[in-house]
């Protein structure tokens, strides 16, 4: 790896990230998913020993430039949108420290739920609660304010989507 965590590097990428997302209309964003994909799979080699990346682990920022471009997926985009994106932020999640993803997790949670709650066949719900069990593994009780949503939802979604 060229960038050792305390590099100045990885805080100004963060912030050149965070730039260009915040620069983009929400409908744009969704168009860049596949890019987004198509770039974490070859940042894969430049993980840490924890399997981290290490800009992933910035203090107060974890993955918080991205979060807009997950919300506007997984709210407005259509049911091939809301797959990819619930699948893309699970790499991101994995690659992620559980710590630095407390910042984002309201963010993230959020619209899951709500999107879990409408009525999308199997192949937009197990993506998605696929991505809230990964955020119930790694960030545990930074989910505890979610908790009476995320019941009523898992069971709804476990009537409705196998029966």
């Amino acid at each position: 790896m060229t960038d050792a965590p305390e590099s100045p590097t990885l805080p100004l990428a963060w912030d050149s990230l965070q730039v260009v997302v915040k620069k983009m209309e929400p409908e744009e964003l969704t168009n860049h998913l596949g890019s987004l994909r198509q770039a974490i799979s070859f940042i894969k080699k430049e993980l840490d020993a924890d399997g981290h990346l290490p800009g992933f682990g910035l203090p107060k920022k974890g993955i918080n430039c991205l979060v807009p471009l997950f919300k506007e997926g997984i709210l407005n985009g259509g049911p091939e949108i809301k797959e990819q994106t619930a699948q893309c932020l699970q790499d991101v999640i994995l690659m992620c420290p559980p710590t630095a993803i407390k910042p984002s997790i309201i963010g993230i949670t959020g619209p899951l739920i709500r999107v879990l709650g409408d009525r999308y066949g199997w192949q937009v719900k197990v993506p998605l609660i696929a991505c809230l069990n990964l955020l119930l593994t790694r960030s545990g009780l930074g989910l505890k304010a979610f908790l009476p949503q995320l019941q009523t939802t898992f069971i709804k979604v476990s009537d409705r989507t196998f029966q």
